[in-house]
């Protein structure tokens, strides 16, 4: 029997050594205004979920799972505002505390030498880069040239100190997890200042990835690299209008892509960019993504499904060509959407006769456009089928709008082609049936053409007086 707890005994002290303990990370919020914190592992550009913690008092405690990576963690404690701590766990339990109310808030570890050390580094790092920065910017203001002349040799002396500083911090520092993460904040700055904000904006952009090692392992499981690609893509390319900036932004999504070799890596971060520009619902930026990155990935990497049902939720964006509907007439019999020529604008709402926000709506939209000869509307009743009769009567109403039946209200294919959920929904095509806007509402789509056709009165009536 003791042979037995002997051997039991030594098993179980190898396993922990083998195989690794579960560390313990041991949060304190103070003041606890919140009363959960989730914690995330990074891989490239996705945020994986490893665990969470529920309190009311503050004190926090995670598990580490066993033979998680050396790297860096992110500890989400705000879930509105996603506010977050980034810390590094290397193989030992971390404790640390923070002030939820601060502005900015650093955690204050317990024990830990090596975050410790991260955190006061970093911020040695931007506080000395943050320096140069003000006198460049001091540069771009009016000044006599005394005082530039002045202000320049400043720059370039702080310059010298600065880089010599900042590269005593890191060949100084022994955790190479720690090390490549802080070299990629390492930002490079001109040796002499640039005069203008153009010129210097671009060097920026140039330079923005000389110390950022996109296959560094370090690198790909911290946060660094979705934050600065994010910041490249998205505060670095600024442009006067949205084609130009359409331009930039799939110039910088071409430029990141090129410096990835990792297929895995590159995918996370598409599929990122992709989900980002479809909130927006920017499809130009969206297909460009996918026909020149995304679908050129080995097909084993590819997912079908989601590709789909990506482009599926932005086949109703602004700028995409809307579904044909199929009308039924009592004068022309069956008429396509498609082959409607006779308005300048096509106005495509789903309505159901059980919405009460409808009801409201739709006379007031009857009332507005009736009479405008420029625009159609086209008025899609998503009904259930025991209220067929109550929409027909109901449509009486609305004699000048053409109406169409969506039976099954959601589960109609109409319905499905427009990606609809709610009700009322509106679309608004031009000549050739592209979606051109989507009013939220009534007010919405009033203001629209109140602009748009009074742009237009006003170009008819430049053309009718040049004429005379």
């Amino acid at each position: 029997m003791k042979h037995n707890l002997l051997t039991i005994l030594i098993i179980s002290l190898l396993s922990a050594t083998l195989y690794g303990q579960n560390d313990t990370i041991t949060i304190t919020m103070n003041p606890p205004l919140y009363q959960r914190v989730v914690l995330y592992a990074t891989e490239g550009a996705q945020q994986k979920y490893l665990s969470h913690y529920d309190t009311a008092d503050g004190q926090f405690k995670i598990t580490m799972p066993k033979n998680a990576n050396h790297a860096m963690y992110r500890l989400v404690y705000n879930p509105k505002t996603m506010d977050y701590l980034d810390f590094f766990y290397l193989g030992k339990p971390v404790s640390f505390s923070f002030n939820p109310k601060a502005k900015n808030p650093l955690p204050q570890f317990a024990d830990s030498p090596e975050n410790k050390r991260y955190y006061e580094k970093l911020i040695d790092i931007y506080t000395a880069q943050e320096a140069l920065d003000s006198m460049q910017v001091q540069l771009f203001q009016p000044q006599s040239e005394r005082s530039k002349k002045k202000l320049i040799k400043k720059y370039r002396t702080s310059y010298k100190d600065t880089e010599a500083h900042i590269k005593t911090l890191l060949d100084g520092e022994t955790n190479v997890v720690i090390r490549d993460v802080l070299r990629s904040f390492y930002r490079v700055l001109p040796g002499s200042p640039i005069i203008d904000p153009a010129d210097y904006l671009s060097f920026v952009r140039r330079h923005y990835f000389d110390h950022v090692d996109f296959n560094n392992i370090n690198l790909i499981h911290s946060s660094v690299l979705a934050d600065k690609v994010l910041d490249y893509i998205f505060y670095l390319t600024v442009a006067e209008n949205p084609k130009k900036q359409n331009a930039l932004y799939k110039e910088t999504i071409d430029h990141v892509m090129s410096r990835m070799s990792n297929d895995l890596f590159r995918r996370s971060f598409m599929q990122s960019l992709i989900q980002s520009f479809g909130r927006e619902e920017n499809v130009e930026v969206v297909d460009h993504i996918f026909n020149k990155h995304y679908n050129k990935l080995p097909s084993g990497l590819q997912n079908p499904s989601w590709r789909s049902q990506v482009l599926y939720e932005l086949s109703t964006a602004v700028t995409r060509q809307a579904k044909n509907i199929n009308i039924k007439t009592k004068d022309k019999g069956l008429v396509s959407l498609y082959n409607m020529h006779d308005a300048d604008y096509y106005v495509v709402v789903f309505w159901s006769t059980s919405c009460p926000h409808c009801l409201i709506e739709i006379p007031k939209l009857y009332d507005y456009l009736k009479d405008e000869s420029r625009v159609k509307v086209i008025a899609v009743g998503l009904e259930d089928e025991y209220n067929e009769k109550i929409w027909q009567s109901q449509t009486l109403r609305f004699p000048n709008f053409l109406h169409v039946v969506g039976l099954g209200k959601w589960d109609s294919q109409v319905a499905k082609d427009y990606n609809i959920h709610s009700t009322p929904n509106y679309f608004v095509l031009n000549k050739t049936k592209m979606i051109i806007a989507k009013p939220y509402d009534f007010k919405a789509i009033k203001k629209y053409f109140e602009a748009k056709l009074k742009t237009e009165d006003a170009e008819d009536k430049t053309v009718k007086n040049s004429e005379k």
